[in-house]
């Protein structure tokens, strides 16, 4: 990816999380909080992408997609 094309991506997915944002602004005001939870879930979705985008996300991954790291998690998940 170009540095061209990165800063694209990540103002685009900046640009994304700002409009969601919006959006859970909005069915707060009409108390529609199921819908405002789910807008603000994704409006940190797209700006932890963007994050991602901003960093090397193959050196990230490595991190966060780590085999050992998965299977600590899924065995403390299975003993709740």
């Amino acid at each position: 990816m170009t540095p061209e094309e990165r800063a694209d991506l990540i103002r685009y997915r900046m640009e994304k999380a700002a409009r969601t944002l919006r959006q859970a602004e909005a069915l707060s005001a009409i108390a529609e909080w199921d819908g405002a939870t789910n807008r603000v879930y994704y409006a940190m979705f797209y700006a932890a992408v963007a994050m991602l985008a901003k960093q090397d996300v193959s050196a990230v991954a490595r991190h966060v997609i780590d085999p050992g790291c998965v299977m600590q998690l899924t065995h403390r998940a299975s003993r709740n």
